[in-house]
């Protein structure tokens, strides 16, 4: 039996990406990280690491994805982010790019160009059972001259909600 397209974890992790990318964006230079194990951040000043908790969304579960905001502090303020300005824009415009109801659900088969799967879509729903918000939201920490805020996101398909087992024959 084929796996529908709108429960194939790697259409749910894509259409996150996809959403993270045409929604997100800082005034400030930002490079985003999607588990490239190859991403060098040594060069960078403020980045963005995008990490896969848990994979479940389209089988009555939920998928988890935390979002690591980083910001190198160091100098002057010319020269880094010695108060933190930058890196709690950044994270504040995260969440609200992540304030959303639902997220737009799209079939990656020609990565190239995804095309939306109609009627389908993410929810942003933590386990208190509020919509938009994160599930986490760890406050700044500094380690080894780096800031980081930590933004942890649940993401579910409406049928992840039903009670029914009958949506997965």
């Amino acid at each position: 039996m084929t796996v529908p397209v709108e429960r194939k974890s790697g259409n749910i992790v894509r259409s996150i990406n996809k959403f993270i990318e045409d929604n997100f964006s800082t005034p400030n230079s930002i490079d985003t990280n999607f588990q490239d194990s190859l991403f060098d951040n040594r060069d960078k000043d403020l980045w963005l690491d995008v990490k896969i908790l848990k994979h479940g969304a389209g089988r009555l579960s939920e998928t988890m994805v935390q979002l690591d905001v980083y910001s190198r502090v160091r100098g002057d303020e010319d020269d880094g982010d010695q108060m933190g300005a930058d890196l709690i824009d950044a994270a504040d415009k995260l969440h609200a790019a992540m304030h959303v109801d639902r997220i737009q659900l799209y079939d990656f088969t020609t990565p190239a160009s995804p095309t939306p799967v109609a009627s389908r879509v993410l929810m942003v729903q933590n386990s208190a059972g509020k919509f938009r918000e994160p599930e986490d939201d760890t406050d700044v920490v500094y380690e080894a001259g780096v800031i980081r805020r930590s933004l942890t996101y649940r993401f579910r398909l409406p049928s992840d909600a039903s009670a029914s087992p009958a949506y997965y024959d």
